[in-house]
């Protein structure tokens, strides 16, 4: 089994730099489908000039919405503690709370989509030594490296960034209870330079500093386990650049093969005795007589044609057929897409949704885990003495349901005998809303009961018969 101690701070810095390098034209390739700048589609040869002014207007951008459909049913809202006794004020949720990850999560998950890979790393913040820093970065600045034995165990991570204030190269090994940092010895101003690896071509930054125990550098990989993250889109980018050449070829057929076109054959037109261009034999308008002169004696009759307008529609179904190609292999539910999807029931939203969500569900499990590591570091920054073995991340449910839909379930849930809290879980509520739920509903037990014993106190002094006989049902339903 491979050790952290195999390798010297900077062999790891060696080691983990090139292979960070290496993989970023990958990820630039990603962010440039994700934000709509795909490879731009070739036209005929002949045709070269009209197809490059329509390129940049043929594209329309599925892959940022295959990867926001993810991101859309993808929510922390709470944390189960099985050892705390009160949910409604978690020490461990609250530094959650304290590091603003209810917003900043969805930062963690959009990169991990498009990007293949997310990182969380937790430290400590330089300006109180007892609360966790959480900073959140992509894979173009981080790499860890993991046990080729154990893949869940990380043997080291660096982090490298550019640096354009001071024109450097920063570096940060990280190692089991230590972190190491360098710079690069020259200035390079721009970020897209070479970098080389030799140890002269770097000096120390700072001296080593104290980490936790473990690499605190916790990767979100959208694959399985073992597998290099892929982008949510990436199996669907063939299928996106041959819908944007079909809307290419859509656009330049309407710009100039969408009217009917006319030709006049067997006329030899007249040149203008000053310039020598040719001339027009009518200039066309509403208020115009088209006429054409006759041809010289033997000559053939001039004879006008007309040519008909290129048909469009079967682009537009080539369009939506790969629209839906591009939902089935990315498990993308069709109503994201542009379409024709209009008012579809709500089993029909449900059947859509289905490989969807089973997608998702997959990922609350896989990354829930690693948010869960996250937590336990959290807590042993904060100096929280606490097992958190047993405890687990909530996530929102990725369903869509309607407000009709969740009281029906609710109703029937409740008539098959489930306790309301249950019932409060099921239908979505936080592990905080159903302790608060549980908290009220203990305090109107008990001023039900207190307000049941002065009613039994009163009844002998002169109660009705009437309120001595709710009493004595009462007492005798207390009794059974």
């Amino acid at each position: 089994m491979a050790e952290p101690t195999d390798l010297s701070p900077f062999e790891w810095l060696a080691r983990l730099g090139p292979k960070l390098v290496e993989r970023r034209p990958k990820i630039d390739y990603w962010r440039r489908y994700y934000e709509g700048h795909h490879d731009l589609p070739a036209g005929p040869s002949q045709h070269k000039e009209a197809f490059m002014r329509f390129q940049k207007k043929a594209r329309t951008n599925l892959c940022k919405l295959a990867a926001e459909s993810m991101v859309h049913r993808m929510r922390v809202v709470g944390y189960r503690d099985a050892g705390s006794r009160s949910q409604t004020d978690n020490p461990v949720w609250r530094l959650w709370q304290q590091a603003r990850m209810d917003a900043r999560q969805f930062g963690l998950w959009r990169k991990a989509s498009h990007l293949g890979s997310s990182y969380l790393i937790v430290g400590v913040d330089p300006r109180d030594s007892s609360r966790p820093l959480v900073t959140i970065e992509g894979p173009d600045t981080v790499i860890v490296e993991c046990d080729p034995a154990d893949p869940m165990r990380r043997l080291a991570a660096l982090r490298l960034w550019h640096d354009s204030i001071a024109n450097r190269w920063m570096a940060t090994v990280y190692l089991p209870g230590q972190r190491h940092h360098w710079q690069s010895a020259k200035e390079t101003k721009k970020a897209s330079g070479r970098i080389s690896w030799r140890p002269e071509a770097w000096r120390k930054r700072d001296l080593p500093t104290r980490s936790l125990p473990e690499v605190p550098v916790i990767p979100f990989v959208n694959a399985d386990e073992g597998e290099e993250g892929a982008a949510e889109f990436d199996v669907g980018i063939d299928v996106q650049d041959r819908l944007n050449l079909t809307l290419l070829n859509r656009l330049s057929a309407e710009r100039y093969a969408a009217y009917r076109q006319n030709a006049l054959l067997n006329y030899v037109p007249d040149e203008d005795p000053v310039t020598g261009e040719k001339l027009a034999p009518w200039k066309p308008g509403t208020d115009q007589i088209w006429t054409v002169p006759p041809g010289e004696p033997g000559d053939p009759e001039p004879k006008m044609v007309s040519l008909p307008q290129t048909d469009t529609s079967q682009m537009l179904q080539a369009v939506e057929a790969d629209m839906r190609a591009f939902a089935a292999v990315t498990l993308t539910p069709v109503y994201y897409l542009p379409g024709d999807l209009i008012n579809i029931s709500a089993d029909s939203v449900a059947a859509l949704d289905a490989g969807h969500v089973s997608k998702i569900e997959q990922r609350h499990a896989q990354y829930g885990e690693g948010l869960e590591e996250a937590l336990s570091l959290m807590a042993h920054v904060a100096g929280l003495d606490l097992d958190l073995s047993s405890s687990e991340v909530v996530w929102a449910r990725p369903e869509n349901f309607n407000p009709a839909q969740m009281a029906d379930y609710a109703t029937k849930l409740r008539g098959a005998g489930y306790p309301l809290p249950i019932v409060a879980e099921r239908i979505g509520d936080t592990p905080q809303q159903v302790a608060q739920l549980r908290s009220e509903m203990a305090a109107d037990s008990i001023r039900t009961r207190l307000s049941g014993a002065g009613q039994r106190q009163a009844a002998p002094g002169g109660a009705s018969a009437d309120t001595r006989g709710e009493q004595l049902e009462l007492g005798s339903g207390e009794q059974e």
